[in-house]
């Protein structure tokens, strides 16, 4: 999309062709992030989440 286009220039059906295009773009962009921090959450439980694999005291003696 050209960014230097001057919109008081463009007749009604552009303007509305640049909206529709806009809230595509908006609405990709917003899945993006919703995709992102979903993944982000999934990383952050998997790092900082108790596991029953740790070693007791116990366990680290032997």
């Amino acid at each position: 999309m050209d960014l230097t286009v001057d919109i008081t220039e463009l007749n009604p059906d552009q303007i509305r062709e640049l909206a529709i295009r806009l809230q595509a773009e908006g609405r990709f962009r917003q899945t993006l992030i919703d995709k992102l921090t979903h993944e982000l959450a999934i990383l952050k439980r998997q790092k900082f989440a108790a596991t029953s694999e740790a070693y007791t005291g116990e366990q680290q003696r032997e």
